[in-house]
């Protein structure tokens, strides 16, 4: 899976007046979680966020977070088997 790791507004998207467009944010840590939950739930094995241009600081300590996590649960979530700890 490719979730969208980039808001618009990051990349300097205007409007058809040459105005940002205020409802085009980013998404939020929140959101960012959900997309990688969606993926896992659906049966992805491999996931590559599509950061449009470099990754902004406001996200990247949780998308080292999430990475983590999911290394965490990899033996789970790759090959069926009990996660350390559980």
């Amino acid at each position: 899976m490719t979730p969208q790791g980039f808001g618009w507004d990051e990349i300097g998207e205007r409007n058809e007046r040459g105005g940002s467009r205020g409802t085009r944010r980013s998404p939020t840590r929140e959101e960012f979680s959900n997309m990688l939950a969606q993926c896992l739930i659906h049966g992805s094995k491999g996931i590559l966020w599509w950061p449009y241009v470099n990754p902004r600081r406001y996200a990247w300590a949780h998308f080292q977070e999430m990475g983590r996590q999911c290394r965490f649960m990899e033996p789970w979530l790759l090959h069926g088997k009990d996660v350390p700890g559980s």
